[in-house]
């Protein structure tokens, strides 16, 4: 029971985390990321690289957020349901 337990809060977790920097990536505009970039460079740097190429941070964040143990719960709640 706690295994199910502790699998549903890192797998809310990393959803939680997966929708957090996807809506930061996405809410961010060009002129943030040159504010930002006078005082940051190499993260305006990198903020800008993320952002004119959106599709590939998107798709990383997307596969991470597929690939969390969502199978192993749904092993684990079978698995209480037979007991």
């Amino acid at each position: 029971m706690i295994l199910l337990i502790i699998t549903i809060v890192v797998s809310m977790g990393i959803s939680f985390l997966c929708s957090l920097v996807e809506g930061c990536l996405l809410s961010l505009s060009m002129a943030d990321i040159a504010e930002l970039s006078e005082k940051k460079p190499r993260a305006g740097q990198l903020l800008k690289q993320m952002k004119e190429g959106v599709q590939r941070p998107i798709a990383a964040i997307l596969i991470v957020y597929r690939a969390h143990p969502r199978s192993r719960l749904a092993k684990e709640s079978r698995h209480v349901n037979e007991l």
